[in-house]
Order: structure tokens, then C-alpha cells, then sequence
């Protein structure tokens, strides 16, 4: 790793982070046809206190051709029926209120800080070093699950950050952390 300048590292996470936030920012302006939709229907729905699970309910919140942030028209991929548990539709709930390209911003606000930190809470808790900490970034912003996250406004930069909170020296003996980076993880739970 020593041959692995600073400068070099640093190059690569900018390389790798700056389009995910590009894309980031891009879909959150154009949120209909992504993943977050389907969370955020099932929000605004219960907000509204509405049956998210009711089909004909549901069909009417998510039902239309909408402009992705290339401008092309698409529906949202969640057509079939509200298909997460109640706890993401209440997880969610505060962005449930907020209009939709609002709470996507905020979505995607809380997705790129969140693996930020869970970045950089990792590299500490496995005692990496800043040049340990930069390779850690650059592999994880060009990892397919990286750019997933900012692609389809999925959960795994908030399953980073619960990641990197487990990972902190002595957070076995603060059970409230641990638990509730625990609840992240299984709130929308990937392999």
C-alpha cells in the first residue's frame, strides 16, 4: 500500500464518488421512475391514512409514465402492489409528507452522507489509517453496490453507515446504537 501515494488514492475516490453523486442528484430531480417512489408512495399513503396494500389505492399513487433524468418517459418499478412491511412505510414516513421531489433530495442527501460516514466509521473501526481509509473509499464508491444506491435510490447507503456504526470499538456495550443500526439493517435488508 505504501506505493500508493495519498494523491493517487484521493484521485481515485473522486473518480469514483463524483459520478455516483452526479447520478445521485439527477434522479433525485426525476424520482418517479425509481425505487424510491414505491418507498415514498407507501409513505405519502399512510401519511394520508390510506392502505398502501390496497391495490386499487395503490395503482392510482404510482400509475403513470413519468421523465427519468434522461428525460425519457417511465413508470415507476413498483406497479404490482406495495411490497415491503409496514415498518418501511413508517420508517419512511416523515419523507411520506414531504412533496416527492423534496423528500427525494433529502432521500438522496441521507443515502450519499450516509456512506460517507459509514466509510470512513469502517476505516476507523478496523484502525485503517487515512491511506487504509482512502483505498476503503475508492473500492467501495466503484463497487456495483455503490452505484446501485445512487442508480436506484436503494437503502445501501444507509446500510453502510449501520455498517460502519457496528463497527465502532465498544458499540456492543451501547446497545441503543447497536440496536438501531440493527433496525436499519433490517428495514430494507441486502446480501
Amino acid at each position: 500500500m505504501r506505493r500508493i501515494g495519498r494523491l493517487a488514492l484521493f484521485a481515485a475516490v473522486v473518480s469514483t464518488g463524483a459520478p455516483i453523486v452526479v447520478f445521485a442528484v439527477g434522479l433525485a430531480l426525476a424520482p418517479q421512475p425509481t425505487d424510491f417512489m414505491c418507498f415514498w408512495a407507501g409513505s405519502d399513503l399512510l401519511a394520508r391514512g390510506a392502505d398502501p396494500y390496497d391495490p386499487g389505492t395503490w395503482a392510482a399513487a404510482v400509475d403513470g409514465l413519468f421523465p427519468n433524468w434522461l428525460g425519457l418517459l417511465r413508470r415507476p418499478p413498483c406497479p404490482g402492489g406495495y411490497a415491503y412491511p409496514l415498518t418501511t412505510a413508517v420508517a419512511t414516513l416523515p419523507l411520506g409528507v414531504l412533496p416527492v421531489r423534496l423528500a427525494a433530495l433529502v432521500w438522496m442527501v441521507l443515502l450519499l452522507g450516509g456512506m460517507a460516514v459509514g466509510i470512513v466509521l469502517i476505516a476507523r473501526g478496523f484502525g485503517l489509517g487515512q491511506r487504509g481509509g482512502l483505498l476503503l473509499a475508492a473500492i467501495t464508491l466503484g463497487s456495483q453496490p455503490a452505484w446501485l444506491t445512487a442508480l436506484t435510490s436503494q437503502y445501501g447507503g444507509l446500510d453502510l453507515l449501520a455498517l460502519g456504526i457496528l463497527t465502532l470499538r465498544g458499540a456492543a456495550v451501547r446497545p441503543a446504537l447497536s440496536a438501531g443500526a440493527l433496525t436499519v439493517l433490517l428495514l430494507k435488508p441486502h446480501i
